[in-house]
């Protein structure tokens, strides 16, 4: 009978820099281990992860490196390597016992596979509490990007490095780049997203322009009475929905005028029709504190035409209420679309969410 091969949630934390790239099935884990492809493993196909866990943690660190390096050589596809945390969890419980200069010369070896380059970041910053030793490998070839990826996630970088990085890269580590610009400071993260979107002339990756509708999106949320360049950037931005030959990077161009607090701009996305109603359901949502005062509020017919639009993809109970209570919905008493939508909106209706701010 074969054994589902589980992971606890102690090894999944422990192994964080692990599966933040990999995520595979437990089955196919089991079949690696017990199919007789990996020889290697054969004397785990019997224990749990926490069993082999324990046992590889009274291992010598470089023994277990070296098993762990030879195991993954053996590997015949990537999807049975989370047949590897047990005995990566333990290594990197090692981290103490290998010096600053060991790491990085292991981190400079092309062999490495990306499982073992991340942890051994991993081990790196619990060791010294810093990633900034480790930037000149971001220039080098011997790191995957995968690795490179995880040194910027965890890594405290100024501004102008993380600037350099969304310049040099034309990758995910562009996109995880950029989303660490966006917390340390939104106002430069717009300017590199802006000169990406409305200055290069040459071809940008999907990876960078999706950095680039992150920022300006970001920043225009955070900021929601700039009005700089906001026409221009949404235009641009609506451009790359209707010319865009990838769905990642038209629907990024989605979220990005959802985020921009516009009216206009969620009415254009709610009446397109070759938007998918997710992207209009996640607009809504990102909208409703304005809905809500719309709702309470409206002095046009207009204002109430577009909050019933919205009402109509994502029916939210408490603009319900909000509509009922305003007197100056007496005034469209005879609208067919107002008594309709109200009734959409009891029947279907869920509370509200006003999360964003």
């Amino acid at each position: 009978m074969k054994r589902k091969y589980h992971l606890s949630k102690g090894l999944l934390l422990i192994a964080g820099a692990f599966i933040i790239f990999y995520i595979f099935t437990y089955r196919s884990v089991f079949a690696t281990m017990s199919s007789g492809v990996i020889d290697s493993l054969k004397p785990y196909s019997q224990m749990t992860e926490d069993e082999i866990y324990a046992l590889k943690l009274k291992d010598n660190p470089n023994e277990l490196l070296n098993e762990i390096i030879e195991i993954d050589k053996e590997m015949i596809n990537d999807q049975g390597k989370i047949a590897l945390i047990p005995l990566l969890s333990a290594l990197i419980q090692k981290y103490d016992t290998f010096s600053k200069e060991e790491m990085i010369e292991l981190l400079e070896n092309k062999n490495l596979s990306p499982e073992v380059e991340t942890s051994l970041i991993k081990m790196y910053f619990m060791k010294t509490k810093e990633i900034e030793s480790l930037i000149p490998l971001l220039n080098g070839e011997s790191l995957s990007d995968n690795a490179k990826g995880y040194m910027v996630a965890i890594g405290k970088l100024p501004t102008t490095q993380l600037e350099n990085i969304i310049d040099s890269f034309d990758n995910e580590v562009t996109v995880i780049a950029m989303k660490k610009l966006l917390v340390a400071d939104k106002d430069v993260a717009f300017q590199v997203g802006k000169k990406i979107l409305l200055e290069t002339t040459t071809e940008v990756s999907n990876e960078k322009l999706i950095a680039a509708l992150l920022a300006v999106g970001g920043f225009y949320y955070s900021n929601p009475d700039v009005e700089t360049n906001k026409e221009l950037i949404s235009e641009k931005l609506k451009a790359i929905f209707l010319t865009h030959h990838d769905e990642l990077v038209r629907d990024n161009a989605i979220y990005a005028l959802s985020k921009m607090r516009s009216d206009e701009l969620l009415e254009y996305i709610l009446d397109k029709k070759d938007i998918d109603t997710s992207l209009k359901i996640s607009a809504v949502d990102r909208n409703l504190k304005r809905l809500a005062k719309l709702a309470q509020e409206f002095t046009s017919e207009h204002e109430l035409e577009l909050v019933l639009k919205a009402m109509n993809v994502l029916p939210i109970l408490e603009i319900g209420e909000l509509l009922l209570n305003n007197k100056n919905l007496e005034n469209y008493s005879h609208s067919t679309k107002v008594a309709e939508t109200l009734e959409f909106i009891e029947k279907n209706g869920m509370k509200g969410v006003f999360k964003y701010e």
